[in-house]
């Protein structure tokens, strides 16, 4: 694909760094073909370089737009990049390049502490703040959770995080500080999703109540109705419970493994707990062109939503006639027992297993 250079940009031979040997310089507006999109030295907060069609490489930063999926070979597309563990462990890839499911035209509602404006979005973010009245995207929170949980669900594969990067992401801001929700503004969220999201598929929540709302229940109830997929952290806590809206039976709960997958000591056990997904240490976006790492349900909660939204492309590509309730029950069935027992309190009814889905999909309708 080719690309113009936006800044005055040096050529690296050998390896993607900023030590590496350097013969060649770019100029602004010079066009420049790019076959392959990797991981290197970390420069200015950017850790993604280029690698170009005489297999040299060029920092990205220096780059103008975005390098989306399509844009490339899915064949030149180096898993080898890929830092994500929940990537790769879960094979992801393989749903990519051999189904062809990058959760383009899925809609994702992310119900968090907003989003900053990163380069990793480009313009498949639909804004709306339930907490202030910012037109602007926003993330306030220390630890940005929304914008994490929006680059774990669809950061463009710029980046190589996002389980699917070419979904449209609503970001609702529901909160300022992750630590400090209110029902009311979750609520009213809930409610203009049911009057106006008609073109939304997936919900994802990481907010934890101790106690049932009636309102809460009863905009889920009407959500699910609509045929609305949504999906909520278990919530952290190393004893048993019960948290909402996550406890609701029409909700699926999730719970968060590490690179082992092995359940993380602060993914709470729960009589309503549905699976587990990768919850640890997993790469994403921060503040503006920033990285870092995630970890916690909540992590876990958005990697679920982001398999929601590969499943889906599927279909729709397929034109597979079948329910969002029933392609939830497909992700049920096709777990990764874990342990003996077919359901737990500590685990659900297993792993996650997206690769396993839309095999079973693609075979029993």
């Amino acid at each position: 694909m080719k690309a113009r250079v936006k800044t005055y940009l040096n050529e690296r031979t050998q390896k993607p760094s900023v030590n590496a040997p350097n013969y060649h310089y770019y100029s602004p507006g010079d066009e420049i073909e790019i076959v392959e999109i990797v991981n290197g030295d970390n420069y200015e907060g950017i850790d993604v370089w280029y690698k170009l069609n005489n297999d040299s490489f060029v920092w990205s930063g220096g780059v103008e737009g975005m390098i989306s999926l399509e844009s490339l070979d899915p064949n030149r597309i180096s898993t080898k990049s890929i830092s994500s563990w929940g990537i790769e462990k879960l094979n992801i890839p393989s749903i990519w390049e051999q189904y062809e499911a990058t959760g383009k035209d899925i809609n994702v509602a992310i119900l968090d502490t907003g989003i900053s404006d990163h380069r990793d979005f480009s313009k498949r973010i639909i804004y709306k703040d339930f907490y202030g009245n910012s037109d602007t995207p926003l993330d306030e929170d220390d630890a940005n959770h929304g914008t994490s949980c929006a680059g774990i669900v669809g950061s463009s594969c710029n980046s190589n995080y996002g389980l699917a990067p070419e979904a449209n992401l609503h970001i609702f801001r529901v909160m300022k500080f992750k630590l400090f929700p209110k029902k009311d503004i979750l609520n009213k969220s809930l409610e203009w999703i049911v009057q106006n999201g008609q073109n939304i598929d997936i919900i994802s929540i990481s907010i934890s109540f101790i106690d049932e709302d009636p309102i809460t229940k009863q905009l889920i109830y009407e959500l699910i109705h609509k045929d609305k997929i949504i999906v909520s952290s278990v919530g952290n806590s190393s004893k048993l419970a019960n948290f909402f809206p996550a406890s609701y039976p029409e909700v699926l709960s999730i719970g968060a493994i590490d690179q082992d997958l092995k359940k993380i000591e602060k993914s709470a056990p729960s009589d309503h707990i549905s699976l587990l997904a990768p919850g640890f240490e997993l790469p994403t976006t921060k503040t503006r062109t920033g990285t870092g790492s995630f970890s916690g349900t909540s992590a876990a909660t958005a990697y679920v939503a982001g398999v929601f939204a590969l499943i889906l492309s599927y279909t729709k590509k397929n034109n597979i006639k079948i329910s969002n309730q029933e392609i939830k029950k497909f992700v049920i069935e096709n777990t990764d027992r874990y342990g003996r027992s077919k359901f737990s309190i500590e685990s659900g009814y297993g792993i996650i297993n997206p690769l396993k889905v839309i095999e079973a999909i693609k075979t029993n309708t």
